[in-house]
């Protein structure tokens, strides 16, 4: 088992700003199902079921700060910010956890004799991923353009496409011809490859029949398929600092790939122009095995540019 300490924790971005060593001593992460009594009148004994809801809270303590970029800065709102805490280290492929998430609590505690603390918590709106793990570490980049290494997240289950499959406008119906579906389809996604959009599949009844959660919106065809195990996610950005110096902004794409040869693109995070910046970017295809980040001065950077920011990656 590999143990970690405070010394472990990377960093902790808020809205993009850097409160890691801003006085914060203590940082909990809290996952809940929701359950609900499901025992009726006569049972001896208490039962509970998930109601299929889940919880992510994070709670943090430290002292008080209210300096530019501090602590204070990044808790006094209450709109959604992108949170991106790394507890275990600072490296391409290490843990993240990372959300969208809205303040529920800001304490601040003065007391005598003592220096001022500050506490809050957070409720997850978007997220977390639940393997979201650092794709650019934090740092400062000076270079106009870049790219990160890659990060090599596993062999994935191939799609399967035996067989051709006709699709009828309006309706959650789905016929195949020579193909096999079975109940270890129920969940993924299927796509008429010449129409391009995904549809979870709800149930299969035989090997060439499945119903579809949602009708086709496409126009009725047949044709080859595609049944994939889709792995969607999200991307986060983080940009702490920034000098353009003649650069006119920040570009940083997130880039996929099958091989770590060929890559195409992921998600472009909007263009930053100053900091600290925050994004979320929600991925609803497929992520591909290999993930990699480019960024780019665009403009004329004249050589005094540079950037601190961290991406993280996550899929579900």
């Amino acid at each position: 088992m590999t143990k970690r300490s405070s010394a472990d924790v990377a960093f902790l971005l808020i809205g993009g700003r850097s409160v890691l060593s801003a006085g914060i001593t203590v940082v909990r992460e809290s996952r809940e199902h929701v359950l609900e009594q499901v025992d009726g009148l006569g049972d001896s004994d208490d039962t509970w079921g998930a109601v299929g809801q889940r919880k992510f809270t994070i709670e943090q303590e430290g002292f008080f700060d209210k300096g530019t970029g501090s602590l204070h800065e990044a808790l006094e709102t209450a709109d959604p910010q992108v949170l991106m805490l790394a507890p275990n280290g600072n490296s391409i492929g290490d843990r993240l956890v990372a959300l969208s998430g809205v303040i529920t609590i800001y304490n601040v505690l003065p007391a005598r004799g003592e220096f001022h603390k500050a506490n809050a918590a957070y409720k997850a709106d978007l997220g977390p991923e639940p393997s979201a793990r650092i794709g650019a570490p934090l740092t400062a980049r000076t270079a106009a353009s870049d790219e990160t290494d890659s990060d090599d997240w596993g062999a994935t289950e191939a799609p399967y496409t035996t067989g051709t499959a006709s699709f009828t406008e309006g309706s959650q119906a789905v016929v195949g011809t020579t193909t096999i579906w079975t109940a270890a389809h129920v969940g993924r996604r299927i796509k008429l490859n010449a129409d391009g959009d995904w549809y979870k599949i709800l149930s299969v009844a035989d090997n060439t029949h499945l119903m579809l959660t949602t009708a086709f919106g496409g126009d009725t065809a047949a044709g080859a398929y595609t049944i994939a195990k889709t792995i969607a996610g999200a991307v986060y950005l983080g940009v702490s600092a920034l000098t353009l110096d003649e650069a006119t902004n920040l570009t940083i794409t997130v880039e996929h790939s099958i091989n770590d040869s060929d890559w195409d693109t992921l998600a472009t995070f909007t263009a930053v122009t100053s900091a600290p910046a925050a994004e979320r970017k929600a991925i609803t295809d497929t992520i591909r095995r290999y993930t990699r980040v480019t960024w780019e001065f665009t403009g004329a950077p004249g050589g005094d540019q540079t950037a601190t920011f961290a991406v993280g990656i996550g899929r579900k």
